[in-house]
């Protein structure tokens, strides 16, 4: 796995407005390298939702990882590796804050989802409880 330096630079790269198309095209690589790996996304995911609040792109992008260990990744995870991604999205849907930007709790709301799809009501029966918990934390 590339470091999250490099991670964080590859995303730097892909949303500063004067990139040229060839330190675009090798940003893409490196996270489209990372999106490739279960493991990998799950170790940006838990990292990048660790550091504080103010870089909404390198949130988004750990969010995305997130969403794809819960999606593309799912079948093949081990049953810890799934508490694991649940307790990580929970973290994330409690982690929500008065002044985040939107799409930034829409894809909260979706890895959620995600999770809840695969998890709800077998391996997770106290969904409903734990969401709820989330709302009465952000109040």
């Amino acid at each position: 796995m590339a470091s999250l330096e490099s991670i964080f630079a590859a995303l730097e790269t892909e949303y500063r407005h004067d990139a040229s198309p060839g330190e675009r095209r090798c940003a893409r690589e490196a996270l489209a390298a990372v999106k490739a790996d279960a493991g990998s996304c799950f170790s940006v995911a838990r990292a990048t939702l660790a550091l504080p609040p103010g870089n909404d792109a390198v949130a988004f992008f750990g969010l995305g990882c997130l969403e794809r260990v819960a999606t593309a990744f799912w079948n093949g995870l081990d049953g810890e590796s799934r508490a694991a991604t649940r307790a990580l999205a929970l973290g994330a849907g409690r982690a929500t804050a008065d002044g985040e930007a939107p799409f930034l709790r829409n894809k909260k709301a979706a890895v959620l989802a995600a999770v809840a799809l695969r998890e709800f009501p077998q391996h997770w029966p106290g969904f409903v409880g734990d969401v709820l918990a989330c709302v009465e934390i952000n109040r």
